[in-house]
């Protein structure tokens, strides 16, 4: 009898994946087909245990999964660019994802004349427990909030030579930004930088100035070749009530 009522209960909890549907393929069949004529009751309800578990077995991840990959909140230290405290921002954003380090994969600021930011989103990937996470992070004109959005991954991007962010967002805050915006007045500005680490050579572009901490250098022939990140500053116009475009545009070398 005791065997018969395990045999019930695993029924009751054995399961059918779908593509992404979870059936409870167990308890269907047991409901449908089976019907025994003795014990009924002590039958039903190890089934009905069994799709208990079934149940939890399903909606637990699926929790967790939920708490994984709400957004997070990150106040922001200030909301003008020239003030120079994207590391501190990102020593808060760090902190709070309980991370070391992790590696930039692209970055963009948006922001008016007077430094005023109108947006500044990047992409982060790093490692925690003992697994990765791609954070997409966000913050939108006048919030103070950096809003994030984790969600896992099951490898590394490759063929990429990302930047770390602790060594991005230290050159980042230390780099005179109103040096290089363009002379021009624009309605905004847009930097945007690539977190692959390039090899440039006089092939690459021509023109390019080394932006460091010391300030904006040209390169010379013999300073070839360099290793460094791709900066690119832009003088925004609107184009249409819904769409803009880059007037000018400057290349820069972000070294260290």
């Amino acid at each position: 009898m005791i065997f018969k009522l395990i045999g019930y209960y695993f029924l009751g909890a054995f399961k059918f994946n779908y593509n992404t549907l979870t059936i409870p393929l167990g308890f269907l069949i047991y409901g449908m087909a089976l019907h025994p004529k003795t014990n009924t009751q002590s039958k039903r309800n190890a089934a009905v245990i069994g799709l208990i578990i079934f149940v939890v077995g399903v909606a637990v991840p699926k929790y967790n999964d939920y708490l994984f990959t709400r957004p997070i909140e990150i106040m922001t230290e200030s909301t003008n660019v020239f003030d120079r405290t994207l590391d501190k921002d990102w020593v808060n954003i760090r902190n709070s994802l309980n991370l070391d380090d992790a590696q930039v994969q692209d970055f963009q600021v948006d922001f008016e004349r007077d430094g005023k930011i109108k947006s500044i989103r990047f992409q982060l990937v790093g490692h925690k427990d003992q697994g990765l996470v791609h954070y997409s992070i966000d913050l939108f004109e006048n919030k103070k909030t950096y809003m994030i959005h984790p969600s896992k991954v099951d490898q590394w991007p490759q063929n990429y030579n990302f930047v770390s962010a602790n060594e991005f967002f230290n050159l980042m805050a230390n780099v005179n930004l109103k040096e290089i915006v363009p002379k021009n007045e624009y309605p905004w500005y847009s930097i945007q930088v690539q977190g692959n680490t390039i090899t440039f050579d006089s092939r690459s572009k021509d023109n390019l100035l080394l932006l460091t901490t010391q300030g904006v250098k040209s390169v010379t022939e013999q300073q070839y070749p360099i290793q460094g990140l791709s900066l690119t500053v832009f003088g925004m116009t609107m184009t249409s009530e819904t769409s803009s475009s880059s007037t000018e545009f400057k290349y820069y070398i972000l070294g260290w």
